[in-house]
This record gives structure tokens, sequence and C-alpha cells, in this order.
């Protein structure tokens, strides 16, 4: 059993960051609870406690950390102020926030009750007057308000497909599983077939029954939670099902679990109680908001301040020179034509990882030694919320090589597999707050050594990412179900376009795609159309003292020496909930862009309370500053509702 770290199933998207590694450890006893610490340098840590000789034995938030105290090297400063101890420090492992340092770097209590609908919630009794029972959880987290991480998930299996499993209980306890199985790609498995495998590698039991139409799931237990048979009204165990491409995700089961076939990226939901379709904690529903991607030229560079190149090179179809500038201005290429030596010249060709745009309207070439500098019309900021911590993304002319070298034919992408390498021309990477001084991705001494007017990354870190390189660009989304039958007849697998605002997983490179169909590749890069991410963070640019953020707006890209010749293709902002294209609702009180019960509840949970200062937790219910928790406050949530980011 193992726990994992980003998931991207199909249409089952799971938040990164959210799965942690394995928790330590600690203490002895027939519960369990977990505490989850985080410190400002963003460190993190997760225990697993044990504690109690009964069920119905339970201790305190402090007691927790005594037990993680006795059992590790992990050191609390702690302090009374009359009303009971608190914990004003924490220290493990090098990583140390004590005391109260202005704004939120202080010590932030948070807690999960089991069964609660409102999984975490900000402490209103501190340490010593918290009980815990099985089950719970505990959170510590200095330098941000932000809630804790989700649930984790449980990874069990082998093999090279995925399928997702949710599993609520009638007490509002929740599991989530990914279930590896299969040993090819067209391998499939049933839904009694992934309760299977996590029966094997968990503690996790079922109970069956066979009425002669096939067998069925009748109860369910898992860490002492259980329900089982038929109770009257939704007391019954209801199988949901969620297919990999499917534009309704959840969908009540009409075959059962014996008769449900499973495929890579789909998913099971299992729910005792109630008819609510399933809602995985660990699926970010901003993920899916990258989905179905409406152009915007603002996402993109809208002007070419210079361009110098280096030599020339011309489509070989036409003769024409790569030389038009404008080529890197919106999005990249989401279709290309035929090679006239594998594809007929006249056909559409989707861009994919295999079969990178290569006309000359798509593409302008810089040579050794050229440049080209373009403009936003808008700062493109290093946002907190961009997924993957990446606020911009380079498209070039990189393609991954297909195993045994053979050409791209725009046929079944399920048949076609790749090899570890792909074609990389590197491209170095400078931006611009006034196109005069200029912020770059890399150390080289030699980059600009006669002009001081580049700051570079210094010399003992990392130089990179370089554009041209790893991910090539995937101009459609996969999906069989929707395929776009404009692009023609031929076409059964690609869909709508993908969207150049959503970054790839940075973790990927060509080698981990290895053996992989190009269906599979695209299946991993879901919505996102691929190309080289870039996170403002590595670079010493001021921020805008009113945002906190770093930013820029002017980008230059040079091919780097001996590099190949970069080809640029277009260079996107990332998008994200809260930007200035998806500004952060009325009424949003959690943070997550979205405005609904579990607002409200948060407003009701600090009626009628004043407010004297920003660190009261209340204040973030004091939605128009007046110093109290009111009605008010209440009715512009409850105006809100529904509205999202």
């Amino acid at each position: 059993m193992r726990i994992q770290g980003l998931l991207i199933l199909g249409c089952l998207c799971l938040v990164p960051g959210l799965v942690t590694a394995a928790p330590v450890e600690v203490g002895a006893g027939v519960n369990t609870a977990s505490v989850y610490i985080e410190w400002a340098d963003g460190f993190s840590v997760d225990f697993l406690v044990r504690f109690g000789q009964a069920e119905s034995d339970t201790t305190t938030g402090l007691g927790l950390m005594d037990i993680i105290e006795a059992g590790t090297k992990l050191t609390t400063v702690r302090a009374d102020y009359g009303w009971g101890v608190y914990i004003d420090g924490i220290s493990y492992q090098g990583h140390s926030n004590e005391g109260y340092a202005g704004g939120e770097l202080w010590w932030h209590y948070w807690e999960n009750n089991a069964g609660s609908q409102n999984p975490w919630q900000s402490s209103m009794t501190g340490a010593a007057g918290r009980t815990i029972a099985h089950g719970d959880a505990d959170a510590w987290i200095y330098g941000h308000g932000d809630e804790p991480p989700a649930i984790d998930v449980v990874e069990v299996g082998s093999g090279v497909n995925q399928a997702g499993v949710f599993i609520e209980w009638s007490d509002g306890f929740t599991a989530e599983f990914l279930v590896h199985f299969g040993s090819s790609e067209l391998d499939t498995t049933t839904g009694l077939g992934l309760m299977d495998i996590i029966e094997a590698e968990t503690e996790l039991t079922t109970v069956r029954d066979d009425l002669g139409w096939g067998v069925y799931i009748d109860g369910i237990s898992y860490q002492r939670h259980s329900d089982a048979g038929y109770a009257g009204g939704e007391l019954w165990w209801h199988y949901w099902e969620d297919n990999a491409g499917s534009r309704t995700p959840w969908q009540s089961s009409m075959t059962g679990a014996s008769g449900r076939i499973v495929a890579h990226g789909d998913a099971d939901g299992w729910i005792y109680g109630h008819g609510n379709e399933p809602a995985p904690a660990s699926v970010n529903p901003f993920l899916a908001g990258y989905g179905h991607y409406v152009y915007n030229p603002d996402d993109f560079a809208t002007s070419c301040i210079a361009y110098n190149p280096n030599g020339m090179y011309n489509d070989w179809l036409t003769g024409e020179p790569f030389n038009d500038p404008n080529a890197a201005l919106g999005r990249p290429t989401v279709d290309t034509s035929g090679d006239d030596w594998f594809i007929p010249m006249d056909m559409n060709a989707p861009v994919v990882p295999v079969y990178p745009p290569f006309r000359a309207y798509e593409l302008v070439y810089l040579g050794e030694g050229g440049s080209i500098t373009l403009s936003f019309n808008h700062p493109v900021r290093d946002d907190g919320e961009n997924p993957y911590g990446i606020d911009f993304i380079v498209f070039a002319h990189p393609y991954q090589i297909i195993g045994g070298g053979e050409g791209w034919t725009n046929g079944n992408p399920r048949s076609v597999t790749v090899g570890p390498s792909g074609g990389i021309e590197p491209g170095i990477v400078s931006v611009s707050q006034d196109g005069q001084t200029w912020y770059t991705f890399t150390n080289d001494p030699n980059f600009m050594s006669d002009n001081p007017n580049f700051i570079k990354l210094a010399g003992d870190v990392e130089s990179g990412p370089f554009c041209g390189g790893f991910a090539p660009t995937l101009g459609r989304v996969y999906d069989p179900c929707y395929a776009d039958t404009s692009l023609g007849d031929w076409n059964r697998w690609w869909a709508e376009p993908t969207n150049p605002t959503l970054p790839l997983d940075p973790s990927l490179t060509y080698a981990s795609l290895d053996g992989m169909s190009i269906a599979r590749i695209s299946e991993t890069y879901g919505d996102s159309a691929g190309g080289v991410g870039y996170d403002l963070a590595r670079l010493d640019l001021p921020a805008d003292p009113d945002t906190g953020m770093k930013w820029f707006q002017y980008i230059r890209i040079d091919d780097a020496p001996g590099g190949g010749s970069t080809e640029i293709d277009a260079v996107a902002d990332v998008s994200c909930p809260g930007d200035y294209q998806h500004p952060k609702p009325v009424g949003d009180l959690n943070g997550d862009y979205q405005v609904n019960e579990d607002d409200v509840a948060i407003v009701e949970g600090y009626m009628d309370q004043t407010v004297t200062d920003s660190s009261n937790p209340a204040a973030v219910a004091d939605i128009n500053g007046d110093g109290n928790v009111d009605q008010t406050d209440l009715d512009t949530v409850i105006a809100n509702l529904g509205v999202c980011a």
C-alpha cells in the first residue's frame, strides 16, 4: 500500500499536494488520530497517533502532541495565560517557528472531526480543551490561514492503469483509493475487481450477496466504520460510476459492480445513507474548471517588441521562411497540416507530442544567437494559486520520438507508443517589468556577459528551464466519446482544443512517458496543452507593493548557444482562480473561490461576535468590515450563493 502525490485520471482530476508521504506512526492503542503540521518554510509532516485502551477512550489536542513528542524528536513550546495551555512553538528536523510575528505569523490550530461534512474548521477551543476521538484529525499551520490539505488517497494494486474508488459511510466518514490494475493499457476490470484489490491490501472488508442476477456488495467496513444491508429509505449502498471522458461525471450505475467494466481513468463511488452523488475531497473542482477553454487573446503575448533572427529556415512544403514574429502571438497551434510524407498535405492533423507544429505560419525561427522580445497587455504574476506554482508557459517545437522511429500517420493513438527521448531546441528565457532590466533563467556567466541589465540566477542554482525542451504541445483533448468530426470522418479520438493556460505536471519528462501510447500520454496531459512552465519565484524580481507578487510584462527568448535553433509558437499566462480574469467572489470566506453552504456555515459559526483586529478568527466573516458579524454579512453570502471564480 502506498500514498500517491499527483493524480490526473482521465476526467478524474485529483488535487496536487493533497496526498503526502506515509505518515509517521507513534503511540499505542486501539484508536487513531492524525496530526498535520506545516511550518512557515513550507515543510510539512503527517503523524498517525495511536491512543486509548477502549474504543470509547478520547484524548486532547495537547495529548496528541504529548504522544508525538514522546515518540519522535519533535518539541513544542507551551504557554498558559490563565485560560488554558496552548502551543506557541513547534520544532522538528531543523524546522522551527515560535510566537506571534505579525499578520498570519502564528500557529493556526485546526480540527477535523470524523464524520463532519465540513472537514477542517478553525478550532474554537484550543488544544487543551479539544476532545479527540478515533478518526479525528488536528492540524497546526504557521504563517497562513489557509485550511490544511484534504483527505489522503490510499494507493493500492499494481499495473499500468488507474481507477479511483470513493466510499462514504452513514456516519459521514469517507475513504478514497487509487487502484492500479492491468498489464496493458487495453486491460479492464470490474467494479468488484477494484474492491478485490482494495480488500487484498487494506483492512477494508465487504459483505457480498448473489440474488441470481449477479454478485453485489451489501456491506462495507473500514477502520471501524461499517454499514450493511437495507434499513429503509436511502439506507443502502448506492453505487455510482464516473467514466473517463464523460461530460456528466457521476451517474447512478445501471449494471451493478459485477457487470461494471472499469477502464483507465474511470472512478467508482459507494455511498450509504443518501442518494447524492459522490464528492471526493481529493478532487479539485477548479482543475476540472480548466476544461473547455474559451480562447482569449489576452491570455497570451499580444505584441512583438523586437525580432532579431540569425539565419533563416524555410517551410519545406511551401518554401516560405519562418520569419513572421506574429506567429509567436496568440495561442499555440491546435491543428497543423499533413507533412506530405506520412499524412497528406491537405489533411487536418491535430498537434500531438510526436507531431509538433512545423509550418512557417505557426512558428517563428530564432536561429543560433537569435532572439525575440514579446509583451503582454497585463502583468503576469507569481500567483500562489497557479497550478504547480507555474506562472507562464512557453510553447516551442519539441517532440517525443515514437518507439522504433516510425512516422506519425494521424491514426489510432492507442496503437502507437513512444520511446524515452525527444527533440530539444533550448532557448533562454528572460523577463522584465520595464523592457530594460531583465531577469533570466540561467546562471551561465557567458550569457549577456557584457550587459549589466541581465540579472542571472545565482551560480549555485540550477539553470533553466529552457524553452524548446519537454513538454511537447498537445493541440486537442483525447476524448473518443466527443471526437470533433469537423476535422474529418477519420477522427475518432480528438475533441475540443486543450487549455494552454493550464500547465503540465513539471515532474514529467520524456523518460517518464517511455512506453506509453499517444492516447495514454494525452490522458496524462488531460486538458493541458503542455509547454515548458516557469516559476517567477526563482527570480529576484521586485514585488508589486499592492499585491506582494513578483511580476513581469515583457519576455525575451534567446537561442541557447549550441542549442539547435529555437522556434517559438506562443507564450501563455497561467490562469487560476483569483487572477485578473477570475476574481475571488464576494462571499467566498474559505478561499475555495466559490460561494456555497460552507461559507454560510462560517458566518453562522461566528454570528454576533465582535471583531477588533484582523488576528481574530471571526474577522473572515465580517464581510463589510464594520466590526460585527451579523445578519448583513450572512445576507451578503446568501446573495452570492453559487458564484464561482
